[in-house]
């Protein structure tokens, strides 16, 4: 499930990308956490690294740019967060 976090980034470039950030399907993500629940990702694991993945991305740009980006990750780091309840 590490690999994930080249397809997290991936997905948010394409939010990024179509000006949409709420790029998520809700039927994609609840089989993602299905799957998550079978493989018993560590959750908290993912959580941390799709922030330090944000953290390093938004570093690499001016504030500006970094405050109209950061909610594209913020949308998956939180749907990531629900899976958790």
């Amino acid at each position: 499930c590490w690999r994930d976090f080249w397809h997290f980034l991936r997905c948010i470039t394409y939010g990024i990308a179509g000006n949409n950030a709420e790029y998520t399907s809700d039927t994609g993500l609840h089989y993602m956490k299905l799957l998550y629940q079978e493989l018993q990702v560590p959750l908290d694991a993912m959580v941390v690294g799709l922030e330090g993945i944000k953290t390093a991305s938004l570093q690499r740009i001016d504030e500006e740019e970094g405050d109209a980006i950061a909610p594209y990750f913020d949308h998956l780091i939180e749907r990531l967060k629900s899976f958790r309840i």
